[in-house]
């Protein structure tokens, strides 16, 4: 199951008719607070997206919409939407795009230990990796963690929150999410 949140729809029949276009008729919708949470199972979340991006351009002025992107943390995910919607300009958002497009953000130790439950690693193993350059040869000496640990410790962590610490704009937003507290 995955969802979707939008706020500021003015025409939500339009809207609810092109995702069920896209998603298909098994679809719910729940109203919490001013905001429209849509449930539905579909794969491709840039597909929803570009969906939730054409309909702002077209059908809606300051619609703002964020589209779940951590599948297997529905709950996790609905928390941090909820946390984050409010403070997000009109556009449309993932996980990532959402935590780089605003600059306050009140629970960011929340939303990071959110990240990092289940995960194996921890915040200074992500500020550890980030001085090493992103180099898990590096890494690996001055973290005292074998290559191959290293290698599935960073596999493991993509796989179960979509960010790679391999790649600098993941990185980034982990560490603004760490240090800014």
């Amino acid at each position: 199951m995955q969802f979707s949140m939008v706020k500021n729809v003015k025409d939500l029949d339009s809207l609810t008719e092109l995702l069920k276009g896209l998603v298909g008729t098994r679809i719910t919708m729940e109203k919490y607070l001013d905001y429209i949470i849509f449930q539905y199972e579909y794969d491709n979340i840039e597909e929803i997206i570009n969906l939730f991006e054409s309909a702002a351009i077209g059908l809606m002025d300051n619609f703002t919409a964020y589209t779940q992107t951590l599948v297997e943390r529905y709950n996790d995910e609905l928390f941090i939407a909820k946390e984050l919607l409010p403070l997000l300009p009109r556009g449309s958002y993932n996980l990532k795009s959402a935590l780089m497009s605003i600059n306050t953000i009140n629970n960011k130790k929340t939303i990071i230990n959110i990240l990092l439950k289940n995960t194996g690693i921890n915040e200074d193993f992500i500020k550890g990796f980030a001085r090493c350059d992103l180099n898990v040869s590096k890494a690996s000496k001055e973290l005292y963690v074998h290559r191959n640990t290293m290698n599935y410790k960073l596999e493991r962590f993509y796989s179960l929150t979509g960010f790679d610490l391999r790649k600098f704009y993941d990185m980034y937003i982990l560490i603004k999410l760490i240090e800014e507290r």
